[in-house]
């Protein structure tokens, strides 16, 4: 089933108008989450009353509308784009009440978005001088080293943002409010801010320059209609100066926040932190307590810890005869970073399926020889919560570190790369705790590659071949690369993500981009499920064309870029099926970006894969073997129906002599037309390079390893064994859903549940009902996620594919 439906005059539909009948009607005039909530206001979204979920207003997107302003790219064609390209570095921060765009050159928010309207404001850091001289803050130009570019994304999420910019230089102001190009001075110091969806705060913290005699400091936001917002702090004395202003939105417009405390006690009955109200992230802050780790022996995660869960009882009281929303904050102690899954759990211990935000950082500027603000490790993760009037709520906030239901969880984080640079919006999936799995950048920044470091799991780590340990990079690849008919690329920007699973059974983000040109769009679902034997991460992809769009080269997915093509392939494999095996040998004096394969994929489940020459090589290093599976490809390309990619492969500059494998389009089209559409599911595969490398708990896989001579050779069975990614309403949960397909474990998403403990999970076994995990304990406790794009909850299961089942050809789950 595919998971965006087109309608007849094949405009393009957001995903989730398939999910519920009864407001799809309503979603598909709007692609913005005012549509959620205008069917909140009709009465279509019945949620329990005293439900602690959050507001669906206040989910939030953070993205570079023109951007990003710097792409990391070396090839001479490619030289227009990089570094610093000012007037592509706004920020826009959406939600349902609106928008507000910051531009971090001129340092301030320039426009503010309610509804149709949008506001031009103006936003001034600004210092007065003992002469009554004024003078005002800007960036300058910033320097050509990565890991010091100025404007740096240290939290985003659904939830919470914290954008920090760096060097910044006053200019005095001239007599027409102009900012003079001659008298300028550059400061120490940041302008940061940090937002939730309806408030926030910024803040300016800098060393005073010994040029200037400054007697006073303030930041003032000017909004037409609306009351101007000033903050002002006066020393004559002071050097080391800090200035904040805090604001909410009412009714999306900009007004003072009031300084006051929540009504809402926030405790912690078995200790285990403090509570902090902080001022600087409008929030409840939960600092916990450190943690006691064991020794990990060698590895990246210690054997003996693999079920642990971290446990915090806390309580939050609401005494007023109102609802209240809470936001709140986790800081927590130093753990195993790569991944984890943060819950809230309710006083029965159940899930809530309150999307819990997760930022993180592990990176040290030059190896950690030097300080940056903000560099090193820490975990900080975001979520609100409503408490129903006169409440009480006792919650559990768990921390799921590696293993769930003895099985690597599936988790998914914002990492910030403060330390290392390009720190544009990276998020980590990863399995289990001692590796990242499969990264993404929705802007490209680093290599001009949308999908960047992909590592294999469950085998031999690298250097000493240690169990629980990192991998190596297997990666790169993208998503919708189109470069025009002279060869130029054209650049997808204002990347918007949206978290929409955390796991631990499936990890899930939608990314949604514009192609700068305007002429198409794009939405990449990304999922991770968990697995027991190798890395599956499926792409569903929808690309739209909304006006003439002529290309020299198009690619709807690449495995290996130009740019970053980290594993090293030879030979390229593909076909249809298990019988039909095509091997080419890809020449190794082609010439960068030469064309040397092209290829029809004409049957669905169609495959490729890419592989060396040197398995031993490759295990030493812990290196993985790369497929690709086509599991649904339909469409209309220039104007005409199409059911069935092309495959095309390159040589490239990562690693040359080195080639790439891409899903493309019939080489006689060079144009696509308004109307056209492509929309198709992957599935992107990482193997272990020989069956000794592999430790997982699979028996069946590793003697399947141990068979192939190489273990690509596994990729046309999996195609075969169909897809175990799908999707149910509710309401076929009721009767009985069906699973036929897959390899491994399934992963299941069941969306439109109005309350999630309103039955309970069976598998219908020999005409009788089983308690889901009484037959396998892997599938007991499924993910629950409150969906924000549709405000009900969706339900995650993994369950064992017929396939790990000996003589077993469907499997029945039921929900009542």
């Amino acid at each position: 089933m595919l998971l965006f439906k087109d309608p007849p005059d094949h405009r393009p539909r957001p995903y989730y108008m398939n999910l519920n009948p009864h407001f799809s009607f309503i979603l598909k005039t709007s692609e913005t989450l005012l549509g959620v909530l205008l069917c909140f206001a009709l009465g279509l979204f019945s949620l329990q009353a005293d439900t602690p979920v959050p507001s669906a207003e206040n989910i939030s997107t953070l993205s570079w509308v023109d951007g990003p302003p710097v792409l990391n790219t070396s090839r001479p064609d490619d030289s227009y784009l990089y570094w610093f390209r000012p007037n592509e570095a706004d920020l826009v921060l959406a939600s349902g009440t609106g928008s507000l765009r910051f531009d971090p050159v001129s340092v301030g928010i320039e426009t503010v978005t309610v509804g149709e309207r949008a506001l031009q404001s103006q936003m001034m850091f600004q210092v007065r001088l003992a002469d009554g001289a004024l003078w005002q803050a800007r960036l300058t130009q910033p320097v050509k080293r990565n890991y010091e570019f100025p404007i740096r994304i240290n939290e985003s999420g659904n939830w919470f943002h914290h954008v920090a910019v760096y060097g910044l230089e006053l200019c005095a102001v001239n007599a027409d409010g102009s900012l003079s190009d001659t008298q300028v001075v550059p400061i120490e110091g940041s302008l940061e801010w940090r937002a939730w969806a309806d408030r926030g705060t910024f803040s300016w913290d800098f060393n005073a320059p010994a040029e200037l005699e400054i007697k006073s400091a303030t930041i003032t936001w000017k909004i037409p209609e609306a009351a101007t917002l000033m903050s002002t702090v006066a020393d004559t004395a002071a050097t080391n100066w800090a200035v904040s202003m805090a604001y909410t939105l009412d009714n999306g417009i900009p007004t003072p926040a009031v300084e006051r405390a929540t009504p809402v006690q926030v405790t912690l009955p078995q200790q285990g932190g403090a509570v902090v109200q902080d001022s600087m992230t409008s929030a409840i802050e939960i600092q916990m307590a450190e943690l006691a780790w064991p020794d990990a022996n060698g590895s990246d995660y210690p054997a003996s810890d693999l079920d642990r869960i971290t446990r915090l009882p806390l309580q939050l009281s609401n005494p007023t005869d109102a609802a209240q929303d809470v936001r709140l904050r986790f800081i927590h102690p130093r753990h195993p970073v790569t991944g984890f899954v943060p819950m809230l759990l309710d006083d029965q211990g159940r899930q809530t399926g309150i999307p819990v935000q997760t930022s993180k950082n592990w990176h040290k500027k030059l190896g950690g020889t030097t300080d940056l603000p903000y560099d090193g490790q820490w975990i900080r993760t975001s979520a609100r919560v409503t408490v129903p009037a006169n409440t009480t709520l006792d919650l559990e906030y768990a921390i799921v570190h590696a293993q769930w239901q003895g099985l690597p969880a599936a988790s998914v984080g914002q990492l910030s790369l403060v330390g290392w640079g390009g720190n544009g919006f990276w998020t980590q999936m990863a399995l289990g705790s001692w590796g990242e799995t499969f990264c993404f950048q929705p802007g490209r920044v680093l290599r001009r590659a949308m999908l960047t470091d992909i590592r294999p799991t469950l085998q031999r780590g690298l250097g000493k071949g240690k169990e629980l340990a990192w991998t190596s990079n297997v990666g790169g690849g993208d998503v919708g690369l189109i470069k025009d008919t002279e060869g130029k690329y054209l650049a997808w920007v204002d990347a918007k993500s949206t978290y929409l699973a955390g796991g631990p059974n499936r990890a899930e983000v939608l990314i949604e981009e514009t192609l700068a040109t305007g002429a198409a769009t794009l939405k990449t679902n990304i999922i991770l499920p968990r697995s027991n034997d190798y890395v599956r991460t499926s792409l569903r992809v929808r690309f739209d064309v909304s006006k003439p769009l002529p290309f020299k080269r198009f690619a709807l997915l690449q495995v290996g870029t130009d740019y970053y093509s980290t594993g090293i392939a030879h030979s390229l494999a593909y076909g249809s099926d298990a019988s039909d095996t095509k091997v080419v040998r890809l020449e190794q004096e082609k010439p960068n970006q030469k064309l040397v394969v092209r290829k029809e994929l004409k049957a669905t489940n169609a495959w490729f894969a890419l592989f060396g020459d040197l398995p031993e090589a490759s295990s030493r290093n812990s290196y993985g073997e790369r497929g690709l599976i086509v599991r649904e490809f339909q469409g209309r390309v220039a104007g005409k129906p199409v059911d069935h990619a092309w495959l095309a492969s390159y040589a490239v500059k990562d690693n040359a002599p080195n080639f790439n494998a891409e899903i493309t389009v019939a080489p006689d089209v060079s144009s696509f037309e308004a109307g056209d559409y492509i929309e198709a599911l992957f599935e992107w595969v990482i193997l272990p390079p020989k069956a000794e490398d592999y430790y997982g708990p699979n028996a069946d896989f590793k003697g399947e390893l141990a068979a192939k001579e190489r273990t690509w050779e596994l990729v046309p069975g999996a195609a075969v064994e169909g897809s175990g990614v799908q999707e149910f309403t509710f309401q076929v949960a009721q009767s009985g859903l069906s699973l036929k397909s897959g390899s491994g474990l399934a992963s299941l998403a069941v969306r439109g549940f109005a309350d999630p403990n309103s039955g309970q999970w069976f598998e219908r076994v020999d005409g009788n009902l089983e308690v889901l995990g009484a037959r396998f304990s892997e599938e007991a406790e499924p993910q629950w996620v409150w969906n924000p794009l549709t405000g009900f909850w969706d339900c995650y299961l993994s369950v064992r594919s017929p396939s790990q089942i000996d003589g077993c050809a469907e499997r029945i789950f039921v929900f009542e």
